[in-house]
């Protein structure tokens, strides 16, 4: 698919707003991390006065359906900003060279349209381990990962990056992430908790939520 020039962030996924997000349900580790980062971040200013700066690249990972997108969609509703959740199937393009180009069209198009939090949703599909180049289409993959690297480095907002399968990421995209939060699946505290918000309308018994 052929794009052109100032594509907006819309274009490449969904743009969801800060008054449509949801509070997850989260297990105690993951509750902490996120309160860490988001008191870094909002110390901002105090951290400066002493030369340092909050982290701004966090990486979520964990089996599907683990809640990701939504911490990410919580994470910027905190900051009172949108979240660009950007979608692989409107990135990745058959067409040699034009995966990376969606790819810098997106960060440019964060800074016009910004501030904003860029989700990059399946992480995998942009960020394989490079592989020694037998064929073109390799050179397409390892180039694509280059280009990841580049304008992660170059951008000053928050990026984050949800993944299934962590361990087949490329070590040198993984280590640009300082921040590294786990999703597993929910233990029974968190499932009773879920289980509680939906059929609260019901009033169903506690006696019966056990899990």
């Amino acid at each position: 698919m052929r794009r052109y020039e100032e594509e907006p962030l819309s274009s490449f996924g969904e743009v969801m707003q800060p008054d449509e997000a949801i509070e997850p349900i989260l297990a105690r580790p993951v509750r902490d991390a996120l309160t860490e980062w988001l008191t870094e971040i909002w110390a901002a200013d105090e951290l400066a006065e002493v030369g340092l700066a909050p982290r701004s690249k966090a990486i979520f990972f964990g089996p599907p359906g683990t809640g990701k997108t939504t911490l990410a969609h919580h994470l910027a509703a905190r900051l009172g900003l949108p979240l660009a959740a950007i979608r692989p199937d409107r990135v990745i393009d058959s067409l040699v060279g034009q995966s990376g180009k969606n790819i810098g069209e997106i960060f440019d198009a964060a800074e016009r349209e910004g501030p904003v939090v860029l989700l990059f949703d399946e992480f995998e599909a942009y960020g394989q381990k490079r592989m020694s180049v037998r064929y073109s289409a390799d050179q397409a993959h390892n180039s694509v990962v280059d280009t990841m690297l580049q304008r992660i480095d170059a951008h000053d907002g928050h990026v984050i990056a949800a993944s299934n399968l962590a361990d087949d990421l490329d070590p040198a995209l993984w280590r640009r992430f300082d921040i590294r939060v786990e999703l597993a699946l929910p233990g029974p505290s968190e499932r009773r908790r879920i289980v509680q918000r939906y059929i609260a309308p019901y009033g169903l018994p506690k006696d019966a939520l056990r899990v």
